[in-house]
């Protein structure tokens, strides 16, 4: 990865905005995607370390599976167990995450941050399902 590119911090307002978009799509589907070659999986290396990419759709992961990563397949991977079991073996290893890599550039948080932001987004997805499904009751009265 040739650039580290926080959402947080440094990021212009649309990257901010196409971070949020693919978190928010990680959310509402349930699960992430990231490459695998013969039942591992792949990562980036870059000045900060080791860095798993994921993505919030296949065609973002399959866009990638060109030069030395041909031949590689994408992979989904439930939100929850990203979360409950992934961080804590990518923390033990010191391998961050790089969501959305693209062309050598990547959306880099710190593992913690990661997991308390997709869990703030399922927080606030449930709360604007629970107002859509009362919405149609208070309508009625």
């Amino acid at each position: 990865m040739d650039e580290k590119k926080l959402p947080d911090r440094d990021a212009k307002p649309e990257e901010k905005d196409e971070f949020e978009q693919m978190l928010q799509t990680m959310v509402a589907q349930g699960y992430l995607w990231y490459l695998n070659r013969c039942e591992e999986f792949l990562l980036t290396e870059d000045a900060w370390g080791d860095k798993l990419p994921v993505w919030a759709t296949a065609a973002e992961a399959e866009y990638n599976c060109t030069q030395e990563w041909d031949g590689c397949t994408a992979e989904s991977i439930p939100l929850g167990e990203f979360l409950a079991q992934w961080i804590p073996f990518l923390r033990k290893e010191n391998i961050g995450v790089s969501i959305g890599w693209r062309d050598g550039e990547g959306f880099v948080l710190p593992l913690d941050a990661l997991g308390r932001r997709v869990s703030k987004s399922k927080s606030r997805r449930k709360i604007l399902r629970w107002r859509q499904s009362i919405l149609p009751l208070s309508r009625s009265w």
